[in-house]
């Protein structure tokens, strides 16, 4: 009864249970875990924020970037670090602008919220999808997913048994309550901050920005969503 009116699921819940269910049980049901924000996180949360107003008509660089730094009282160590990080931010917007121009996929939402309500699933669930692009073809939308990353995570499918790597194929399920008459083409991540190595070039460096997923196996899906893809 307890974890019915209070408890409610997402992707990191889901996978906290499965990594030790002890765990999920301080932190999501007794509630006694401290929640630390560390710089890292800030940063994390920062790079989110900006690319989810990259595509408002209205995007301005400067604004998304100066508005949320009043979250933060910064030390000068963290005020020096912002400087590379936000050219690093500048160039993965650029990046992410020429991915634009070469799909018709030119429609986004961004930083969605998808709630289902307990009655489907038993528990409610909730959800943020960094970015669902898509292009409406007749009467149904073909889209694709994308979760923004700053950590190293791999995409594979290979322990879903086991409760692991769920994000991608949740977030397809949940994709479905808000575009119904949806075809998915790929769910994919996008390492947005990853650490420059030593004398790497910018073209080097933008391969880390490649999306890194999955696709559908459909020749005129696939170059409709990106026209060169053969080349990768």
């Amino acid at each position: 009864d307890y974890l019915k009116t209070h408890l409610v699921l997402s992707y990191s819940s889901l996978s906290e249970y499965y990594k030790c269910n002890f765990a999920f049980y301080l932190d999501k049901v007794l509630k006694v875990n401290k929640f630390e924000d560390t710089f890292a996180i800030f940063i994390g949360n920062l790079f989110h924020h900006i690319l989810s107003k990259l595509y408002e008509k209205d995007f301005d660089f400067e604004t998304s970037y100066n508005e949320y730094l009043p979250n933060r009282s910064l030390t000068k160590e963290e005020e020096y670090l912002l400087i590379n990080i936000k050219k690093e931010i500048l160039f993965v917007i650029n990046y992410i602008k020429i991915q634009d121009q070469n799909t018709n996929y030119t429609n986004a939402f961004t930083e969605k919220k998808v709630y289902i309500d307990k009655d489907k699933y038993g528990l409610p669930f909730l959800g943020f999808i960094d970015k669902i692009k898509y292009e409406k073809v007749d009467d149904h939308y073909n889209i694709v997913i994308v979760d923004y990353k700053t950590g190293q995570d791999k995409p594979h499918l290979d322990n879903l048994e086991d409760g692991f790597n769920l994000q991608l194929p949740i977030y397809t399920v949940l994709v479905k309550e808000i575009l119904p008459n949806s075809f998915i083409t790929g769910i994919y991540l996008q390492r947005i901050l990853t650490k420059r190595k030593l004398k790497e070039t910018d073209k080097d460096h933008e391969k880390n920005l490649k999306l890194d997923g999955y696709t559908i196996n459909n020749e005129n899906i696939k170059s409709s969503f990106e026209y060169d893809y053969k080349t990768y």
